[in-house]
């Protein structure tokens, strides 16, 4: 959620540990992956700097594993930081174009929406819809290409057996969203004709 905020402060900064993923696909890509973590002492940052380099910070007194970025990498988001605002307001006017023309469609196809004291970051624009495989199909034919991000919930796989009440069926709405979730470009590199095209197919569909 890099570059979002609620009530006018960063999400870095809503908890003493934050931890914010370079994932090529994040609106902060890195091409190698990799990622950042935010802590608000000196004592968290020396424990933080033994677990990615092998416990050298304080002389090895606690374990750690090679897990660096590399200067190659680093040299490259320092460059991309200087232009994440300017990606963040396209990004943000992508966003509201699609708002503007698909929010009549609430009948076919639900936007994402967020409250007033909330920046969104949009880094995905994931709309929901009953008939995602065919207006997946359709927007293919357009020469448009989306994504499904969330094709199964976590607590479906192996891993979150242990930890979920399954007779209670309190993730039913999770399993349905995974169902129906479909992501639209929104990269900032988009121009505005192929904004405009993406709408208006989304549009066709449902019309």
């Amino acid at each position: 959620s890099f570059g979002a905020s609620y009530k006018g402060q960063p999400s870095g900064s809503l908890g003493d540990i934050s931890v914010l993923s370079f994932d090529p696909t994040k609106n902060l890509p890195n091409y190698g992956s990799g990622g950042m973590v935010l802590v608000d002492t000196l004592f968290e940052a020396k424990m933080l700097r033994d677990l990615r380099d092998n416990g050298k910070t304080n002389d090895h007194d606690y374990p750690g594993t090679n897990s660096k970025m590399s200067e190659a990498d680093c040299a490259q988001m320092i460059v991309k930081l200087k232009h994440f605002d300017a990606w963040q307001k396209r990004r943000t006017e992508i966003a509201e174009y699609y708002n503007q023309v698909l929010g009549p469609l609430k009948n076919i196809v639900d936007i994402p929406e967020h409250s007033a004291d909330v920046v969104h970051a949009w880094h995905k624009y994931v709309i929901r819809t009953n008939d995602r495989s065919k207006l997946q199909h359709h927007l293919s034919m357009c020469g448009i290409e989306t994504k499904i991000h969330y094709e199964q919930p976590l607590f479906e796989y192996p891993v979150g057996y242990p930890y979920i009440n399954y007779v209670a069926e309190l993730y039913r709405n999770a399993s349905a969203f995974c169902t129906e979730c479909l992501s639209l470009p929104i990269y900032p590199e988009l121009t505005d004709t192929e904004v405009e095209h993406i709408a208006e197919c989304v549009r066709d569909f449902t019309s």
